[in-house]
């Protein structure tokens, strides 16, 4: 991305996990989005799992692409091994 200001940043939630720390995340309006973790989350030990609740951050030039920069790990969700 270019730079902050061209980025939108929403909310939404985790719906399928899928390999290689790749996500399908529902958005508040019901559009689905294939995301992949940020460099800062892929450090953590959590990982965000399906149903939690992460931000994202997608370009305006390709809205079905996003990036998770922030995660809300539900008490629900399994921790990693």
């Amino acid at each position: 991305m270019t730079s902050n200001e061209d980025s939108i940043r929403v909310h939404g939630i985790i719906i399928q996990v899928l390999p290689d720390m790749m996500y399908r995340v529902e958005l508040p309006n019901g559009h689905v989005v294939l995301a992949h973790l940020s460099a800062k989350l892929k450090k953590d030990s959590a990982h965000p799992g399906i149903s939690d609740r992460v931000q994202v951050e997608m370009t305006p030039f390709d809205l079905s692409k996003a990036r998770i920069i922030a995660s809300q790990v539900s008490a629900c969700s399994p921790s990693p091994p």
